[in-house]
């Protein structure tokens, strides 16, 4: 189900586990992307979903980043996800 965010992330922790990290990090890749999309679609990024789920998602991204080397992408996710839960901590 490629617009269902959730359901594009877990596979990531089966990944993670098995040595797969650059998989790891593409799905949850993906599934910010999934995220990001349907935030627009509704107005909003803040809320309790954008607190957890996709700053975990953006956590776990970096975190198999970093175990596949890929330290591109790390600067851009935890900005990302910095912002995402200052905003979501104001909006409660």
């Amino acid at each position: 189900m490629p617009g269902a965010g959730r359901l594009v992330h877990m596979p990531a922790h089966i990944y993670i586990r098995t040595g797969q990290s650059a998989k790891s990090a593409k799905s949850n890749a993906d599934e910010a992307a999934v995220d990001e999309k349907c935030f627009k679609a509704i107005g909003t990024d803040t809320g309790l979903y954008a607190a957890m789920c996709y700053g975990h998602n953006l956590q776990y991204e970096s975190a198999a980043a970093m175990a596949t080397s890929i330290y591109s992408r790390l600067s851009g996710t935890w900005r990302t996800s910095s912002y995402v839960m200052t905003r979501a901590a104001s909006s409660t």
